[in-house]
Parts: structure tokens; sequence; C-alpha cells
């Protein structure tokens, strides 16, 4: 009988051992050697910082490059033709989880697979786009950050810095769902301030330049949305603005502070990376799952909220005198 009763006993905790042993083993990042794959739409700034940012939160969790996490980098060039293959590679080669940075590369991606998970760094419109059922529950594989700007708040800066501005003129890809639903919303908020909105879309870095110089003597100040065809080109349309004293207003503070634009409002990319990689350690290290993780907007407190840049040099080199009111109220870089 005793020994009846100790096979029995076995037979109930083994598996027990085991299954506590995995659960272990699934919230340490030393149980297993995980694969990432950085799948970016090119090395653009905000691309840049929003990966720092993700490796930088990972390596804070404990997952070391070379020791229990490969990172695999994969990028378009700005050259959307080749999204579609390389998110095809990406899925083929099953990683554990998926860094998407641009919204074509996340709309490819969530094409293809509906099982790995994905996390894009910075989209726009990831519930217009339709990769999420909401932002509060997402509902599917894919979850993120968000560098969403309200039209509001864009033309807010362009009024305050530049009182007497009338004609806007907005540059961008239409092609590109983060940049049309920009350009939608700014289109509605114009016309309800009665501002004429002016605008040259690109469908290449090619077209860039030729629509920027179509713009000048037509318009007051151009707003550029954070739009990847532009950001490529963004320092030559910035010269050539400059030369021609047509203000830029960016919907990216980093511009600004980089001596691109007159003015610039965003969200800081390098902390929306940081969040995506803490989102990931959710995900990898305790068996979270996209579906379950609301999107993170940095326009938002938890996100880290707008930033807003004024740079006095481009101010006085386009001979421009902002408002001592706007200067109060940004960050004032020379």
């Amino acid at each position: 009988m005793s020994r009846r009763l100790a096979a029995a006993l076995m037979a109930v905790l083994v598996p027990l051992l085991a299954a506590c042993g995995g659960q272990a083993g699934s919230s340490s990042a030393s149980g297993r050697h995980y694969r990432v794959t950085i799948a970016e739409i090119g090395q653009i700034l905000p691309v840049v910082q929003v990966v720092q940012g993700f490796q930088q939160a990972l390596a804070k969790a404990g997952l070391v490059t070379g020791k229990n996490v490969t990172y695999t980098v994969k990028t378009a060039n700005l050259d959307q033709t080749l999204i579609p293959a390389m998110a095809q590679q990406i899925v083929q080669s099953r990683p554990d989880l998926i860094l998407a940075a641009g919204t074509p590369v996340v709309l490819a991606l969530h094409k293809d697979t509906t099982t790995i998970p994905i996390l894009f760094g910075g989209m726009t419109d990831p519930v217009g786009a339709g990769v999420v059922k909401s932002a509060q529950h997402p509902g599917t594989n894919l979850t993120g950050t968000s560098d969403y700007l309200s039209p509001d708040a864009v033309l807010n800066l362009v009024t305050t810095t530049l009182p007497g501005a009338k004609r806007i003129g907005v540059i961008g890809n239409p092609a590109e769902q983060n940049t049309a639903s920009e350009l939608s919303g700014l289109s509605s908020v114009a016309k309800a301030r009665h501002l004429q909105l002016v605008t040259a879309p690109v469908f290449t870095t090619a077209d860039v330049l030729p629509a920027v110089r179509s713009l000048i003597g037509r318009v007051d100040v151009l707003v550029v949305p954070e739009d990847n065809t532009v950001g490529a080109a963004f320092p030559t349309v910035a010269q050539t603005l400059i030369d021609a004293r047509v203000p830029i207003i960016a919907s990216d503070a980093l511009r600004a502070q980089q001596g691109q634009a007159l003015a610039g409002i965003g969200i800081d990319y390098h902390e929306l990376g940081v969040l995506t990689g803490e989102q990931a350690v959710k995900i990898l290290l305790h068996g979270a799952q996209p579906a379950d993780l609301p999107v993170i907007y940095g326009n938002s407190p938890s996100g880290g909220g707008l930033k807003v840049v004024v740079n006095t040099s481009v101010a006085k080199r386009l001979g421009i005198s902002v408002p001592e009111a706007m200067l109060k109220q940004a960050t004032v870089v020379s």
C-alpha cells in the first residue's frame, strides 16, 4: 500500500513541480534567450530614438544583448515598396516579439501575422488604422505607443508663435495613414479657424524639394507633420525655407532643437521608446498579452506629455520676433 501511495503522490507532484518551474522561468530574464526583431521604415531621427529607448528598457529589465536577447534589425530604407517583402521575411523567421517603427511597417506586419506579438513605437492613429480594436483594449496581437498630436495643438502653436499667419502650408505623403489622419484633422480645424490650408502632397523623397519650392510665396508658414517621406529630406527642406524666409512649425520638438524649424511641438521619442520597451518586458518576462495592454499616448501625462520648443537663432535668421508670451510657454533654444 505504501508503495502505491508513494507512486500516486509522485504522479501528482511531478507535474505540479514542472509547472512551477516553468512559471519561474517565464518571469526571469535568465531563464530563456529571446529573439526580438526591430522593423524600421528607415533611419530617421524619431525611429532611432524609439529604438534606443526600447533597448534601454529591456536592458534595465535584465535582457542583455548577446546574453539572453538577440536583436535583428530590418529596415526598408524609406522605400515603402520594400515593406511587404520585409514583413513577410520577418514573420517567417518567427521571432518572439517585433518592434515596428513606422505606420506602413505596422500595417504590413498586421496583415501577415495574428500570433506574433507586435509593438508599434510611435504610431499616430492605431485605432483609425484598424490594428487595435480600441486604445484601452487592443484585442489583437498588437499594442504599443502613439505619437498622436491633435491638430488644435499644432495650429495653436502656429497662431501663438506667428499671430499674423493666415496661409498655412502643409507637406506630407497622403499615402501614409498617419499623415492622412493628420492632414484631415488640420483641414477641419483650419477651416473652423478661418485659416487657409495649402497642401503640397509628396509620394517619394524626390517629390519633397519641388513641393516645398512650390509653396514659397504662397504661404506664411509651413507645417510639417511627422511624415516618414518628408523626414528623410527634412534638413534640405529646412535650409530651403530658411533661405526663403518661410518659417517651419514642426510636429516634432526635436526639429526646433536642431535648428531645422522655428518651433516644434511633440512628444519625447526616446521616452516613447522606453515605454514601448516596458510593454515588451511585460510580454516577454511576465506573460502579458498585447491584447490586454492599453496603448500609451505620448501626449498624456503617463506618456511624458507634450514638449514645445522655440529656436531663437532660427527666428533671428528669419527676421521674426517671437511674442514674449510664446517664449514664456516654451523651452527656448538658440
